[in-house]
């Protein structure tokens, strides 16, 4: 081969960075959005309900994220009351609060305490294990709420018609399962397996057939640890 018959540089860059463009395409085209509705034993959408999606195919790939997720104190509540993440995700706890508040956890995913404070005063907690984390306030008894450490990137909470929606999912087969904390874990459905093709996308309705626990309301005289 003379150097007639040899391909510059730039000739080899271009045609591999139009190689890796279509792939990247073909690779956003071939998503999914998966539709998940969840509604209680009479037929009710549920709001914030936890719905997420495991590959059954390999590895999940790590979630993209902006900033930092955030579980905040307001109104001697915390504020969302329930927090999904995926595992090795670091979370905020600042303390918007007039008051003082010392969050802690017992769960065994993450025991953790940050004692009395207000404002920004601790680093992130990075949350390295899968599992129901449950909070608490050593100051406020009635203050409570939940980290949902999952391993998967495929997540969302169902909004007030009960529905939630995630996208980007890849071509595979996943078990779709929820989590609220107004049922105990054993009266929880089982995995829904489900197979995503290409762009074509799911719809698919889970029912809650047990009954549900009150739900979370910030001056709700009922709401105890006994609930959960």
């Amino acid at each position: 081969m003379n150097h007639h018959d040899t391909p510059s540089r730039s000739a080899v860059t271009g045609v591999l960075w139009t190689a890796g463009l279509l792939a990247c395409l073909a690779s956003v085209a071939s998503a999914a959005t998966l539709t998940v509705d969840v509604f209680d034993r009479d037929g009710l959408p549920v709001a914030g309900v936890v719905v997420y999606a495991t590959p059954l195919g390999g590895d999940s790939p790590k979630r993209d994220t902006d900033a930092p997720p955030v579980m905040d104190q307001r109104g001697e509540q915390f504020t969302p009351h329930v927090l999904v993440v995926q595992t090795g995700t670091a979370v905020l706890f600042p303390n918007h609060d007039v008051v003082s508040h010392h969050v802690y956890s017992f769960s065994r995913p993450k025991p953790f305490e940050l004692p009395l404070y207000k404002g920004m005063a601790y680093p992130p907690i990075v949350f390295d294990q899968p599992g129901i984390v449950d909070l608490g306030c050593n100051i406020h008894d009635s203050m409570e709420a939940h980290v949902v450490v999952i391993d998967t990137p495929y997540f969302a909470v169902t909004s007030a018609n009960g529905s939630a929606e995630l996208p980007d999912l890849p071509a595979d087969e996943y078990a779709v399962e929820v989590y609220t904390p107004r049922l105990r874990a054993s009266l929880l459905p089982p995995p829904t397996d489900i197979t995503v093709h290409g762009e074509a996308g799911a719809d698919i309705q889970i029912h809650l057939e047990k009954r549900l626990g009150p739900p979370h309301a910030d001056t709700s005289e009922s709401l105890t640890w006994s609930h959960y």
